[in-house]
C-alpha cells in the first residue's frame, strides 16, 4: 500500500452495491493512496465493517446504530461493547452514525414516541463514545423546512459537553447546512465532514460554510454509495471520489490543492486518532 494521501471519513463499502467489485476497488484505492472509514448502521453492519477493517490495511471501522433503525426499539450497548473491548485490533475509530433523524416520519404513527426512542438511543451512544474515548459520528436530519432535529440534538450535546468537555469529540457527518448552524456546532468543538453535495449548484449555503470554516475543522467524506460529487453525480459514489471533493474545496477557498490535501489528511488523522 502506498502512503495514504486521502481518507474518506464516512463510507458504506460493506453495502451490497460493492459486492461485485469491492476487492478490486479497495486494491485500486490502496494503489492511489486512499483510505476509508467504513461506517455501520446497526450491530450486524458494525460487525461487517470491523471485519473489513481487520482484513484491509486502508480501512477503519465506525460502529453504532443509525437513528432510523426501527427493527429493534432496544439498543444493546453490550453487543457493541463486545466489539469495543478489542477496539485497537478491531480498528474502531468512532461511534456512530448516530443522532436524530426526523425527516422520515411519514410512516410513523407515534411520532412523539419515536422521537423519544431516538433520543434514548442517541444518549446511549454518546455515553459509549465518552467511555471508550472515541469521536461521535453524528447523523442529524431535521424535518423538511425546519431545524427541529438539529435543535434537539444540539441541546442534548451541549449538556454532555458541559459535563464532559474535551472527553467528547463531536463530528458532523454529511454536513449540508449553512454558516448559522455551523457556528453552533463549532462552538461545541465539532469537526465537519464535507460530502460530495458541496459540488452541487444547489448547495450555496454549504459552499459558504466551507469557505468560512477554519481549515483545521474540515475533513472529507463520500457517504458512498450515495450522493456522488460532480462530475459523477447520478452514479454510484466511491471513496476515491474524495480526491474530487478536496479539489473542489481548494477551488472554493482559493487555496492550493496541496495545502488542502495535506491539512485535511492531518485533520482526519487527528480526529480519528489514526496515527
Amino acid at each position: 500500500m502506498q502512503e495514504l494521501r486521502y481518507i474518506d471519513t464516512h463510507s458504506h463499502i460493506h453495502f451490497s452495491d460493492f459486492d461485485a467489485d469491492r476487492v478490486q476497488m479497495l486494491a485500486d484505492m490502496s494503489d492511489a493512496g486512499v483510505g476509508v472509514i467504513a461506517v455501520g448502521t446497526d450491530i450486524e453492519t458494525s460487525r461487517q465493517v470491523v471485519e473489513l477493517a481487520r482484513e484491509y490495511s486502508n480501512v477503519w471501522a465506525c460502529i453504532g446504530q443509525h437513528p432510523n433503525d426501527h427493527e429493534d426499539a432496544e439498543f444493546s450497548a453490550n453487543e457493541f461493547k463486545e466489539l469495543l473491548s478489542n477496539k485497537e485490533e478491531n480498528k474502531i475509530v468512532a461511534i456512530g452514525e448516530c443522532g436524530l433523524d426526523y425527516f422520515r416520519m411519514d410512516s410513523i404513527q407515534d411520532i412523539a414516541g419515536e422521537k423519544k426512542r431516538q433520543k434514548v438511543v442517541f444518549k446511549q451512544q454518546i455515553e459509549l463514545a465518552i467511555e471508550y474515548n472515541l469521536p461521535l459520528m453524528l447523523h442529524i436530519r431535521s424535518s423538511e423546512g425546519t431545524m427541529d432535529a438539529h435543535d434537539d440534538a444540539l441541546e442534548i450535546l451541549s449538556e454532555y459537553k458541559v459535563k464532559h468537555g474535551d472527553a467528547l469529540h463531536l463530528h458532523s457527518h454529511f454536513t449540508a447546512f449553512g454558516r448559522k448552524l455551523g457556528e453552533r456546532f463549532l462552538e461545541l468543538g465539532a469537526t465537519f465532514g464535507i460530502p460530495g453535495v458541496v459540488t452541487y449548484k444547489s448547495a450555496p449555503e454549504l459552499q459558504e460554510l466551507v469557505k468560512w470554516l477554519p481549515l483545521e475543522s474540515i475533513v472529507v467524506e463520500t457517504d458512498a454509495p450515495y450522493a456522488a460529487p460532480v462530475p459523477y453525480r447520478g452514479k454510484r459514489n466511491e471513496p476515491m471520489f474524495v480526491i474530487d471533493i478536496v479539489g473542489y474545496i481548494a477551488e472554493l477557498r482559493g487555496e492550493s490543492i496541496e495545502i488542502i490535501q495535506k491539512q485535511v489528511l492531518e485533520n482526519t488523522k487527528r480526529v480519528f486518532n489514526l496515527g
